[in-house]
C-alpha cells in the first residue's frame, strides 16, 4: 500500500523527520530505502584517534563507501590526519598504548592485525576519487608525526565544494593546504585555523608570543605560509559569504595585510587573541566595511590601533572572551573599562583614537558577550552597562537580543542591562556560577527571597520591553535544585517586567512538568 502513495506525499514527509528517523524507516518502500540511504552515507568520517575497534570499522565504511551506489551519497567528508600518523599495526599499537586489553578474542585480535594506517590510507586514495558530489570538507591536521603520508587528495575534483574548515598545524602545513589555482566555484564559506607546532614543541594557545620568538620555524617561514595563506583565500573572493580565520599563537600580520576586499563577505569571525585585521585605516576590516553585517572577534581585538575604522552594516558583534593566565584576563577586563571609557567620551582614554565600537551602536542587532570560564569581574561588565546607558541618552541604540555571560545574576545586573538597551526583546544570561537569590526563594516564586525583594525594588518604576528571557548556569544543567531556582527566577521576572511572554525561547511561560511538580511538592 505504500507504494501506491504518491511520490509527492513521502517527499513531504521526509521533510518533518530526523536523520535516526529516516534511517530507522528504509524498509517502508524503496522510496524511503533511498533517502535513508542518502542520510546514512551524508557524512563520511575518518576521524579520531587510533583503536582496537575502530580501525576495522573504518576499513568496513571504506569498502561500502567506495560501491558505486554509495558514494555519490556522501556530501560532508571529514577526514583528521590521527588516522593516518605511521603506525605499523593497530593491535602492536593498542597493545602498547594499554597493556590491558587481553580480554579480546583471538578472533578480534585476527581481524584488527592486517589494518595498519598506511592501509587505510591507500584504500582513502581509491575512495575519494569516487566521492564526486562532496559538498562540505572538514579536515584536521595534527602533529603527530611531521612525516605522515601525504593525504591523497585531489582537489580539483571537489568542484561542488560549498564549505571548506582547515584546521592546520604549522609544522605539517604544507600537506593541508590546497594548491594556489585549485577551483571551487561555489564555495561561500571557508574556516582556516593555524596552529603552530613543531617536533618536540607545542606553542601554547594562550601564549600570544611573536613570530620572532617562536622555535622551530624561522620569522620569514611563517610570514611566507601567511602571504600564502592570504593568496589562497583570495581566490574566492567572488563567492565566499563567510570567512572565519584563527591563528591564536602566530603573527598574523601578513595575512590580514594580503587580504583584499570580498564584495559579498557578510560574516566574518576573526578568531582569538589577534587584532591584526582591524589595525589601522587600510586594514582587512576596514576594506570590507561596507559589507560585513555579522562580526565576531576576542576583546583583546579591541586594541587603539583599531584607529578611525567606522564599521557600517555590522548587525551581529560577538566579543569572545577566552579565559587563560591571569595576564591575559587582566587584559580583557582593561579593554572593557576602555570600551566603556570610549563610550563615555570620544575624548577620553580609547575613545580618543577610535570610533570603532561607537560607530556600530546604530547598526547593532545582536550583541554577543561570551566568554570560557571566568575573566572577567561582574563589576566590569556592569561598568560597561552603564557606559552604553548614559551614551544612549545622545545616540540610542536598537540591540534587540543580548547574550551575556557572567559570573553572578543580580537585581542590579538586570536592572542596568535594561537601561543600557531599552528596545531589548531577547535576553540570554549565562552564569558561570550561581544566581544570587541571597537567601533561599521558599518554593513559590512569590517567595520572600534578597534578590526576590531586590528585583521588585529595582523595576517598580523600570519600563522595558523585554519580551523573552533565558537562564542557564554553566555546569549545573542537569542539577533539579539549579533548574528549579533557574524557573523560579525566570517567573519573578515576569512579575516585575509585565512584557516578558516566554521562558528559553520557546515562545511561552509554560514551564515543565517535572519543574511544576517540583515546586507543588
Amino acid at each position: 500500500m505504500s507504494d501506491s502513495l504518491p511520490p509527492e506525499l513521502w517527499d513531504n514527509i521526509i521533510k518533518y523527520l530526523s536523520s535516526p528517523t529516516i534511517i530507522g524507516l528504509m524498509s517502508v518502500n524503496r522510496r524511503f530505502m533511498s533517502y535513508a540511504l542518502d542520510e546514512k552515507y551524508r557524512k563520511f568520517k575518518l576521524a579520531g584517534q587510533i583503536g582496537l575497534h575502530s580501525d576495522w570499522l573504518y576499513w568496513k565504511i571504506l569498502e561500502t563507501v567506495k560501491t558505486a551506489d554509495n558514494a555519490p551519497r556522501v556530501r560532508y567528508l571529514i577526514l583528521d590526519t590521527w588516522r593516518l600518523s605511521k603506525e605499523t599495526k593497530i593491535w602492536e599499537f593498542c597493545k602498547e598504548q594499554n597493556r590491558e586489553h587481553t580480554l579480546m578474542s583471538s578472533e578480534d585480535q585476527r581481524l584488527l592485525a592486517p589494518y595498519p594506517a598506511e592501509s587505510i590510507t591507500s584504500m582513502l586514495a581509491d575512495v575519494l576519487p569516487r566521492l564526486t558530489n562532496v559538498t562540505k570538507i572538514l579536515l584536521r591536521d595534527h602533529p603527530v608525526a611531521v612525516s605522515h603520508p601525504l593525504l591523497p587528495i585531489t582537489w580539483s575534483q571537489f568542484s561542488r565544494l560549498q564549505s571548506l574548515e582547515l584546521a592546520i598545524c604549522l609544522g605539517t602545513a604544507k600537506n593541508s593546504l590546497p594548491p594556489l589555482g585549485v577551483e571551487f566555484p561555489e564555495l561561500s564559506k571557508l574556516t582556516i585555523r593555524v596552529n603552530y607546532h613543531c617536533a618536540g614543541c607545542s606553542v601554547g594557545f594562550y601564549n600570544l608570543m611573536s613570530s620572532t620568538s617562536q622555535p622551530g620555524l624561522a620569522a620569514e617561514e611563517i610570514s611566507a605560509f601567511m602571504k600564502n595563506v592570504a593568496a589562497f583565500i583570495n581566490q574566492f573572493k567572488n563567492t565566499l559569504t563567510q570567512l572565519v580565520l584563527s591563528s591564536p599563537s602566530l603573527e598574523s600580520g601578513d595575512l590580514y595585510s594580503g587580504m583584499g576586499h570580498f564584495p559579498h563577505l557578510a560574516s566574518f569571525d576573526a578568531g582569538q587573541g589577534v587584532s591584526a585585521f582591524c589595525k589601522g585605516e587600510d586594514s582587512f576590516l576596514a576594506r570590507n566595511r561596507g559589507t560585513i553585517r555579522h562580526l565576531s572577534c576576542d576583546v583583546l581585538a579591541l586594541q587603539p590601533e583599531v584607529g578611525g575604522v567606522k564599521m557600517e552594516q555590522v548587525e551581529t558583534l560577538t566579543l569572545k572572551q577566552h579565559a587563560g593566565s591571569a595576564g591575559i584576563m587582566a587584559q580583557h577586563a582593561d579593554i572593557i573599562r576602555r570600551l566603556s571609557c570610549d563610550v563615555l567620551s570620544p575624548r577620553n582614554g580609547l575613545g580618543g583614537r577610535t570610533m570603532f565600537f561607537r560607530s556600530m551602536f546604530s547598526t547593532i542587532r545582536v550583541l554577543r558577550m561570551d566568554r570560557e570560564g571566568s575573566s572577567l569581574e561582574d563589576e566590569d561588565v556592569l561598568d560597561f552597562l552603564r557606559a552604553v546607558a548614559h551614551f544612549g541618552m545622545l545616540q540610542p541604540n536598537q540591540v534587540e537580543t543580548l547574550v551575556i555571560s557572567i559570573r553572578k545574576l543580580t537585581p542590579d545586573l538586570l536592572l542596568a542591562v535594561a537601561r543600557a538597551f531599552p528596545a531589548l526583546r531577547t535576553l540570554d544570561i549565562r552564569s558561570s556560577l550561581q544566581v544570587d537569590v541571597g537567601s533561599q526563594l521558599e518554593g513559590a516564586p512569590n517567595g520572600c527571597g534578597a534578590f526576590a525583594q531586590g528585583l521588585r525594588a529595582a523595576f517598580a518604576t523600570e519600563r522595558w520591553c523585554l519580551f523573552d528571557i533565558s537562564l542557564s548556569i554553566g555546569g549545573y544543567h542537569d542539577s533539579m535544585n539549579r533548574r528549579l531556582t533557574l524557573w523560579e527566577v525566570m517567573l519573578l521576572c515576569a512579575q516585575c517586567i509585565p512584557s516578558i511572554e516566554s521562558f528559553n525561547g520557546q515562545g511561552n511561560k509554560a514551564l515543565p512538568q517535572a519543574i511544576l511538580d517540583e515546586i507543588n511538592a
